[in-house]
């Protein structure tokens, strides 16, 4: 895991809300970047706030796959 996660989360927001900006035409952007929040999630220790911002990207792009 790189050390700079707090540019990761970075990373991972510009990408979900360039997708959310898309709207659900994007399919395969949006289920990698959903992989990605959710591998981080299992494999890495975040402090509450990190945490809490990566659950709310990935809640974010499941709403967008299931509407």
């Amino acid at each position: 895991m790189p050390e700079n996660i707090d540019h990761i989360i970075n990373d991972l927001k510009e990408k979900t809300n360039r997708e959310l900006a898309k709207g659900s035409s994007s399919t395969s952007t949006r289920d990698a970047l959903i992989a990605q929040i959710a591998a981080y999630l299992a494999n890495a220790d975040f402090t509450s706030s990190q945490k809490s911002t990566l659950q709310d990207l990935y809640a974010q792009l499941e709403a967008l796959k299931n509407s």
